[in-house]
């Protein structure tokens, strides 16, 4: 990615990501420096490029081989075109929350390839940046790369375009069939919260129960609730977070936290923030939390959301998406944004960007809402991002994508 992103020319180093050995390739080219000026600097590093250079590629050839990699560099330039033939599989579909590893077995119909990679690129930064080693390729010779892909729980149905280049050491990058993955999503599991505060001891701690009420069809199991550093002076926490607990699906747990409040506190409410986790994943739920000092019940429970979704692929033009939004008690209104997502690759780091616009907005009546939408499909990437709000404040946001397809609608899914 540096090289490409650098002029031709520009010094780069390959190395083994070890913070112990970059801080040596570092001093290194600090103490050969006539001066500590970045342009003094920067001619040591052109002065040793070619040396550490060959020591770095060194050290991932002996990394590669040690996966059985034929990592050596290509005796002279290639003079013929790379022919390749490319056939992909998964360990197991690709799923939310599940780990899988995808492998491409290439055979090589041309002539041989020294430092051969393929390198994916997409808009789902799961599938970005993506490199598959392979090594040395003779003619006729087929060899099989693999890359470990961990997908994060709540991440919704999708498919996405993959590109894919071949890399190889004295040609230039030559683009091959882009592929097109589907993710198999899900949704978090929807949780409410009831909390109460207990009366202020004399020493100033004030205990917090919070029910916490799974309502998903599964066990929620490491669940953890916490209050965030409060940002007011008169209350310190003196709970980090509860123990690890597990909550059956369909049922509830009750848990506590402990606050110490200074004597000078006459708001009528203690101002929190509580986030509640489990083993999968990291935020379950956030919300504010306004708690009356008298005892009284505060209950949290956003809307939900079910939405009947289109297909993950269509061509151009308009999709067809149906939402009900309910609420406990009262909804105020359900607004829909859309618009495609890029990369914006300038950057260090690839950044995934959403130009959205508004396209949707209901008032709520009462406890439920129904949309039928027709809503712009795009060639590329299309986000749709449906947020339902109720009267409270609590808000339910779920995510929708279609890859608008300029091909009509065909679509090649990994594995062949």
């Amino acid at each position: 990615r540096e090289r490409r992103r650098h002029r031709p020319g520009t010094p780069t180093l390959r190395h083994v990501a070890e913070d112990d050995r970059t801080l040596d390739v570092a001093a290194t080219l600090v103490a050969a420096a006539a001066g500590p000026s970045r342009g003094e600097v920067l001619v040591s590093l052109r002065e040793l490029e070619a040396e550490l250079t060959a020591a770095e590629d060194a050290r991932v050839a002996a990394a590669l081989r040690e996966r059985s990699i034929d990592w050596s560099a290509a005796p002279a330039p290639l003079d013929a075109e790379p022919v390749v033939e490319v056939r992909w599989s998964w360990s197991t579909p690709p799923t939310a929350g599940a780990a899988t590893v995808l492998s491409a077995t290439v055979t090589n119909r041309g002539p041989p390839l020294h430092r051969a990679a393929l390198r994916l690129e997409s808009v789902n930064p799961a599938w970005d940046d993506l490199v598959l080693p392979l090594g040395k390729l003779d003619r006729g010779a087929t060899r099989t790369g693999t890359v470990g892909v961990a997908l994060d729980p709540g991440l919704p149905t999708r498919t996405d375009r993959v590109a894919v280049a071949l890399e190889a050491d004295g040609i230039s990058t030559r683009a091959l069939p882009s592929r097109d993955v589907t993710t198999i999503g899900e949704a978090l599991p929807p949780l409410a919260i009831t909390a109460r505060a207990a009366p202020r001891g004399d020493d100033g701690t004030v205990r917090v129960t919070l029910d916490i009420d799974n309502r998903s069809d599964r066990l929620l199991g490491g669940l953890v609730a916490r209050f965030a550093f409060p940002d007011v002076d008169g209350i310190e926490l003196l709970d980090a977070r509860t123990p690890p607990t597990s909550v059956a699906a369909r049922s509830s747990r009750q848990v506590e936290l402990r606050l110490r409040v200074g004597p000078d506190w006459s708001a009528a409410t203690y101002p929190l923030d509580v986030t509640v986790s489990d083993d999968r994943v990291r935020r379950l739920a956030a919300w504010e939390l306004a708690l009356p000092r008298d005892g009284a019940a505060v209950r949290l429970e956003p809307p939900t959301l079910t939405i009947e979704a289109p297909p993950t692929v269509l061509p151009p033009g308009t999709a067809r998406i149906k939402v009900r939004a309910t609420d406990d008690r009262a909804l105020d209104h359900v607004v829909v944004y859309a618009g495609l997502e890029t990369v914006n690759r300038a950057r260090v780091t690839p950044a995934v960007e959403h130009a959205r616009d508004k396209v949707a907005w209901r008032a709520g009546r009462g406890r439920r809402a129904d949309l039928t939408l027709d809503l712009p499909v795009l060639a590329g990437i299309n986000r749709y991002v449906i947020v339902a709000e109720d009267k409270a404040g609590l808000r339910t946001v779920r995510d929708v994508y279609v890859l608008g397809d300029e091909g009509g609608g065909g679509v090649t899914v990994l594995p062949d």
